[in-house]
């Protein structure tokens, strides 16, 4: 009970001071509850505890690096007091970065997740749940720019300006555990952000609506192998879709026990609208914590460069801890992530 409340409290606190950008990481699996709020507890054990962080560099006078990392928590509710197989979830995360030498972009993302999971059938054999989960974002964002229009290099003004926006986000999941060997999972979010803009005088209004949508599945090839495929694709207002498509093998080193100890070695692509992604990328989950680094290479991008240069790293981090009081405490729950 102690390890969770400290982990609850180092939580609100990252989520307090954090200073944010974009939430999709090619490790975004590790951190669900960030692309869609009914995942929120979507767990079988009492709690998660999930980080990433993310580092990129660009050949390019205006945007050197970008730094990101994201912290979250989240955990199942009163799975004991609701219909068998039922539970509410709860999440919080925050989200800090930098993009920009010259010139930088920060915002402040604290979001908070709440979710409610329903159990379809009574087969225990077929594990199904209808997720449903509302998410409210409080993002201030922060932009720090060059006035070029004075006359002169050395009467150039560094003008920086703050402002404050809300974004409310409904998501809706469903995952099945097919069989023993096969469990799957898919789900839709849409987020509506309110953006305040005051540009030249001019104040400009209006909803930024972003559709989420992803899949998963979880195959257990062998005694020893698995394989877990993932897709994700984002599309946002007056912007082209972004996308991640994800797949990674495992070998089990003790197969038959509960907590198994697993190497796994991938490959993500990412499509963003000015260029692509590939990125490998290791991991190592044993009993409750998963570690993972990818090497992120940028083969495309909008300055006419071909692997010129352009790369970052991502670190992920997952913990899913269980009470010791009721350690199979269990509502049925498939992993598919």
């Amino acid at each position: 009970m102690k390890k969770l409340v400290i982990a609850i409290a180092v939580t609100l606190l990252i989520a307090a001071t954090a200073k944010g950008q974009d939430k999709l990481f090619t490790q975004y699996n590790v951190s669900p509850v960030l692309y869609n709020p009914a995942n929120a507890g979507l767990i079988d054990g009492d709690y998660r505890v999930s980080a990433n962080f993310r580092r990129e560099r660009y050949i390019s006078e205006f945007a050197k690096f970008t730094k990101i990392g994201a912290l979250s928590f989240d955990m199942p509710l009163l799975h004991n007091a609701l219909p068998k197989g039922d539970a509410l979830g709860f999440g919080v995360f925050g989200v800090t970065g930098k993009l920009g030498t010259i010139w930088g972009v920060e915002n402040a993302d604290i979001g908070l997740s709440l979710a409610y999971h329903k159990s379809i059938g009574r087969d225990k054999a077929r594990m199904r749940h209808l997720s449903v989960g509302f998410q409210g974002v409080r993002t201030q964002f922060s932009e720090e720019y060059l006035d070029y229009s004075s006359h002169g290099p050395l009467f150039n003004k560094k003008i920086y300006k703050s402002q404050p926006y809300t974004e409310l986000n409904m998501g809706i999941n469903y995952t099945e555990k097919i069989n023993d060997k096969v469990a799957v999972a898919s789900g839709y979010a849409i987020g509506h952000a309110y953006l305040h803009n005051f540009h030249k005088n001019i104040y400009d209004d209006h909803i930024q609506i972003t559709h989420t949508f992803n899949v998963s599945a979880n195959i257990d090839l062998s005694k020893r192998i698995v394989l877990n495929t993932n897709a994700l694709c984002r599309m946002r207002y007056e912007l082209k879709p972004e996308s991640i498509i994800n797949a990674t093998a495992g070998y089990v080193f003790n197969p038959g026990k509960e907590q198994s100890t697993i190497l796994y070695i991938g490959c993500a692509m990412q499509y963003k609208s000015s260029y692509r992604e590939v990125a490998p990328n290791i991991g190592l989950e044993c009993k409750n914590v998963r570690i993972g680094f990818s090497y992120n290479d940028i083969i495309k991008s909008d300055f006419d460069m071909i692997g010129g240069g352009d790369h970052g790293y991502e670190l992920s981090l997952s913990v899913t801890g269980k009470a010791k009081k009721n350690p199979s405490n269990k509502w049925g729950v498939p992993k598919v992530y």
